[in-house]
């Protein structure tokens, strides 16, 4: 509006009866919301002016507005291309040009796992975890010696060539002499682990419930180091090879210096669960969490692949031949250690909606080589064999799957199973509660039995020099 039009107007102006605008009555319609003013009243000379003063300053209101909202449509716009060509040089710099700071590294690097006939250095059995053995279990004629610890054993035992660990319920974890059950030495511990120890070059590695790494001489039972507190809880076994020992704690995984007990890395892991024993190989260390199986860079701890579990709490891993085998109560899966996700991974739960909806085309499946379904629930990791991966359960059943295709390949029920199947080199060998069996790999038929009275059955260690038997009730008895 110009300063004219608040002058005493020259020309005639209608007012709207809708919106009170002031038309120029030469127009059958208003110029503000278009009702027709064909018969509307014309205003007095006064009337128009004093309206048409109004409209201008409304009319300045709305165009200050207007320009006030380009502007900050303007400004938005530009901080989006700002942030945008932020993000993708942020890209481009952590894909092409930042490296990551060196990962200090273990002060030595001879110290490993070792696995043979001679040693159960780990409750895994190896580093891959494939809880087998080249020795024969015995389990003809009479104990060679028997020996009651009077308390009930808190984890699984291990072995080397001359000495059975035992970690009780009272804290103590004792070491048996192998020729006689005599005890070699015995340590009272803080409290109780929730995981077995593991032997490592004379070395015994203790997770500590605390979130402490505690290392003892093998032979004297004499503490060589004892880690700072980690602030989490190691409900798993450790693995040692390279120098380094590898601990799964709740909500971390850790990295130690198997020389020292220095941290050497850690990667925060976003799950308040933890039980299952990590492995590896060359190259990653893969773990299970509460509903996924995650793979790790060895040696930076990074971790570079997933697997979703939803719903299901998987309670087995192994790694063997460079593909990682997870079970839980729901399926199973095999998948290549080296695998990726997309890179529209974080976008997947959002298309599976738009699927459900019938509007997006179905979504990829993760990488894996094959997924399985009907374990036995809530089992026990897994024995592995060339060719078959062999699960049991408490409830007794036994399960033999194929490794190639995850297919069934045989399903038996016995007894109640109260531990962890065993591949040895005579079959396949299970702990009931009041017997321990063997099984015939490629078919599952009975093979060898041996019943003991008395309290149930908890765990059963196999080497050339024995097959060690425990109960609950603490009694550890070697038959040869």
């Amino acid at each position: 509006m110009t300063t004219d039009q608040a002058e005493t107007p020259s020309l005639q102006y209608k007012l709207c009866p809708r919106c009170g605008y002031a038309t120029v009555s030469d127009n059958d319609r208003c110029q503000h919301c278009l009702r027709d003013i064909a018969r509307a009243r014309i205003l007095e000379p006064e009337a128009a002016k004093r309206r048409l003063a109004k409209q201008a300053v409304v009319e300045a209101e709305r165009a200050a507005a207007k320009a006030s909202d380009l502007r900050r449509v303007r400004y938005l716009r530009g901080l989006g291309v700002v942030l945008l060509i932020g993000l993708i040089g942020w890209w481009c710099y952590k894909s092409f040009i930042w490296e990551p700071p060196p990962v200090p590294q273990p002060s030595s690097t001879e110290r490993s796992v070792i696995s043979s006939g001679d040693v159960w250095s780990t409750s895994g059995g190896d580093l891959a975890g494939t809880r087998s053995t080249p020795a024969s279990p015995q389990l003809e004629g009479e104990a060679a010696w028997s020996r009651s610890l009077a308390v009930p054993p808190a984890t699984g035992m291990i072995a080397d060539s001359e000495r059975l660990y035992v970690t009780l319920n009272d804290n103590m974890i004792v070491a048996l002499n192998q020729d006689d059950g005599s005890i070699a030495w015995e340590r009272e511990l803080s409290v109780v682990p929730f995981a077995a120890p593991t032997l490592a070059g004379g070395t015994l590695y203790v997770p500590m419930r605390g979130g402490q790494l505690l290392a003892l001489d093998a032979v004297t039972g004499d503490e060589v180091f004892a880690s700072l507190t980690t602030k989490t809880r190691f409900g798993t076994s450790p693995l040692i090879d390279g120098g380094v020992a590898y601990v799964f704690g709740i909500g971390a995984l850790f990295g130690f210096d198997a020389e020292t007990g220095e941290v050497l890395w850690q990667t925060e892991i976003d799950s308040p669960w933890g039980f299952v024993n990590p492995v590896l190989d060359d190259n990653f260390v893969a773990t299970v969490t509460g509903n996924r199986s995650l793979v790790f860079d060895r040696v930076t701890g990074v971790e570079s692949y997933f697997y979703e579990f939803e719903r299901a709490n998987p309670y087995a891993v192994a790694l063997v031949d460079g593909d990682v085998y997870t079970f839980s109560s729901r399926f199973g899966t095999a998948y290549d250690v080296e695998s990726r996700r997309p890179w529209w991974e974080g976008v997947r739960a959002v298309w599976e909606q738009f699927w459900v909806w019938g509007m997006a085309p179905d979504v990829p499946l993760r990488p894996a080589i094959w997924v399985g379904s009907d374990p036995p629930k809530d089992g026990y990791p897994a024995a592995v064999t060339d060719d078959l991966l062999l699960l049991g359960g408490p409830s007794g059943d036994l399960v033999a799957i194929s490794r190639a295709d995850g297919s069934e390949v045989w399903r038996i029920a016995r007894a109640p199973i109260v531990g962890p199947p065993l591949a040895t080199a005579d079959g396949l060998l299970v702990v009931h509660a009041d017997r321990v069996a063997t099984y015939d790999f490629a078919t599952g038929t009975l093979m060898t039995e041996r019943l003991f009275e008395g309290p149930r059955l908890h765990d059963v260690v196999v080497t050339t020099g024995g097959t060690f038997i425990a109960n609950v009730d603490g009694e550890i008895s070697v038959y040869r």
